[in-house]
């Protein structure tokens, strides 16, 4: 849904419609640029926020598609881990 279609609200649900957003930008966002870091070379985090947050933005409302799909990478994992234990 994007924010054009979501409809009329009183002034109250916009404020919390734009905060919510915000508030997992940010808690998307911060992670991801410092685990980024870590793994790149040369790269500060604070380099990498602008490039994460849009990367996010870009994702849109196609969140649940995301997070199914890494939950299955997940889960693949999860039974390859406890197949190769079973096989010890």
């Amino acid at each position: 849904m994007r924010l054009g279609q979501i409809g009329a609200t009183p002034r109250g649900g916009s404020f919390w419609l734009v905060f919510y957003s915000t508030l997992i930008a940010m808690c998307f966002t911060v992670p991801l640029a410092a685990y980024s870091a870590s793994k790149l070379t040369g790269v500060s985090e604070a380099g990498l926020y602008g490039f994460v947050s849009f990367a996010l933005g870009y994702i849109g409302d196609q969140w649940p598609r995301v997070l199914k799909f890494l939950g299955g990478l997940v889960k693949a994992g999860l039974e390859l881990v406890v197949k190769k234990g079973a096989g010890q």
